[in-house]
């Protein structure tokens, strides 16, 4: 009488190899998808915390938010510095946090928190700019509109001419907003992700002022790593799910964007929720950004 051999027969094995992929097509994307909430989650531990010290350096500094960018010549290397000659707020409010790694978004393809010899550390998160310092009254924008109206919005970061900025483009200094001139605190944006420590204003804001989310900068000219790294658009840069993430020239409806607010607190937002807008009280027939407009 024969006796079977113990081992799996091929078409045995077939099947289980089948079921194993199967259940590998099925759980890597879920794996995939928790593991990227897991660095959204973390960004949002990371802004909220910048909001929180900023809001510490306002109390010490007379409710004045922190400048975007501040002439100081002391802040070059071995110094942490952004550029040159320039400290912007995150230097500023340093002292609060004491960590240069909470500066880097998860996502971000700038991943070095080295502040002396890196700019990785500035190119996570953005206060949002005054448009004074270009003498206009507010900045306008028509790239989230997709063209159907240029919406008016402005932020609360001020910069001086002599803010040490390379190329700077700013036309009048402008101090930073107190605590008072903010309307509503939970509905102003105070911090997102961007690209730019200040979404692009002192560079390019005098050049862009009525259309200014419609610009990237690919960076040329930058040195070693960062010259072929993607370029930097002007305001907030979505970076969570692939598919959604910001890109120069591309307009991203879908992704995830990362906002503090001024009264401290932080949340995921879709981006085009985000640019919802208002009509506004004081300038009759304007269309504003509801999370983009302080004084109301």
């Amino acid at each position: 009488m024969r006796t079977r051999n113990p081992g799996f027969t091929l078409i045995e094995l077939l099947v289980v190899i089948a079921i194993i992929a199967i259940l590998a097509a099925i759980l890597f994307p879920v794996f995939a998808q928790a593991r990227e909430q897991a660095r959204k989650t973390s960004c949002v531990s990371n802004v909220k915390e910048l909001a929180l010290a900023v809001l510490m350096y306002t109390q010490d500094y007379d409710e004045t938010y922190p400048l975007l960018e501040a002439s100081d010549p002391a802040a070059k290397p071995p110094s942490p510095d952004f550029e040159s000659n320039s400290a912007d707020w995150h230097n500023m409010v340093q002292p609060y946090i004491k960590n240069y790694q909470i500066y880097i978004c998860p996502d971000s393809v700038y991943t070095n928190s080295n502040p002396v010899n890196y700019f990785d550390p500035f190119w996570s998160y953005s206060m949002t700019p005054n448009s004074n310092m270009v003498g206009a009254s507010y900045w306008g924008d028509n790239y989230y509109t997709r063209g159907a109206f240029t919406a008016g919005w402005n932020g609360i970061g001020g910069a001086f001419l002599d803010n040490g900025e390379f190329g700077s483009t700013i036309t009048t200094s402008i101090g930073s907003a107190v605590l008072a001139t903010v309307a509503s605190p939970a509905v102003m944006t105070l911090i997102t992700e961007g690209s730019w420590p200040d979404w692009g204003a002192i560079q390019y804001g005098a050049a862009d002022a009525t259309t200014f989310f419609n610009h990237c900068n690919t960076k040329p000219g930058f040195p070693g790593p960062w010259g072929e790294l993607p370029g930097m658009q002007m305001g907030p840069w979505v970076r969570h799910l692939t598919s959604n993430q910001t890109t120069c020239g591309m307009l991203s409806t879908q992704g995830q964007l990362i906002v503090s607010f001024c009264d401290g607190h932080a949340k995921s937002m879709r981006i085009d929720s985000y640019f919802t807008t208002k009509p506004s009280v004081t300038v009759p027939g304007l269309q504003v950004y509801q999370y983009l407009w302080p004084t109301e």
